[in-house]
C-alpha cells in the first residue's frame, strides 16, 4: 500500500497556503488547512499576531478535519512570525503531536527566523523532522521556491 501524507498549515496571507498547495500537488498528499479561530487579516491581524508570540500565547484553533495517526507522514507548514512559528501551528502541533508517525517542516517569510522555528516545531513535535523546507518572502515572490519543492519532496520519498 503507498504511503499516506498530510501537508498541514496555517496561512495568514496566503503565501503559505500556496507553498503547502505546491507540496502535496509534487507529492501526492492530502492537505488539512489550520484554521485560527481569531480574524489575523491585515496590517491589524499581522500586529495582534506578532503581540501574540511576544506573549507566548497558544491560538484557538479549529478541530481538524483528517487524523495525523492515519498518515505515514505529516509536511507541517507554518510563516515565521517574530523569528517563530505561528501560532495557530504551535496549537495544532500542541493538539496532535501524540498522533504523528514522521515529520516534514516547511515554513515561508523565514529568514533568520526559519532556523529557531524549526528547532522549536522539532521539540515540540517530540521528533526530529525527515526534511526542512524554509521560502524567503523573495524567493516567493519571484518564484524561485518553486525549483526547492522538487528536492524537498524528493527527499520526503526518500524516507517513506
Amino acid at each position: 500500500m503507498p504511503a499516506k501524507v498530510l501537508v498541514a498549515y496555517y496561512s495568514r496571507s496566503g503565501t503559505t497556503a500556496a507553498a503547502a498547495e505546491a507540496i502535496a500537488k509534487e507529492i501526492g498528499a492530502d492537505v488539512e488547512k489550520i484554521e485560527d479561530k481569531k480574524n489575523r487579516s491585515g496590517l491589524l491581524g499581522a500586529i495582534r499576531a506578532g503581540k501574540d508570540v511576544f506573549l507566548n500565547k497558544l491560538a484557538d484553533i479549529e478541530m481538524p478535519q483528517k487524523d495525523p495517526s492515519q498518515y505515514d507522514l505529516i509536511v507541517i507548514g507554518t510563516p515565521i512570525w517574530a523569528s517563530a512559528m505561528s501560532l495557530p501551528v504551535k496549537a495544532y502541533i500542541t493538539r496532535l503531536k501524540h498522533k504523528f508517525n514522521k515529520v516534514a517542516l516547511f515554513c515561508t517569510g523565514g529568514g533568520f527566523g526559519s532556523k529557531k522555528a524549526f528547532k522549536d516545531m522539532a521539540y515540540l513535535c517530540g521528533k526530529q523532522p525527515v526534511a526542512t523546507l524554509s521560502i524567503s518572502h523573495i524567493s516567493y515572490f519571484s518564484g524561485g521556491y518553486r525549483k526547492n519543492i522538487p528536492k524537498f519532496t524528493k527527499e520526503l520519498r526518500q524516507h517513506l
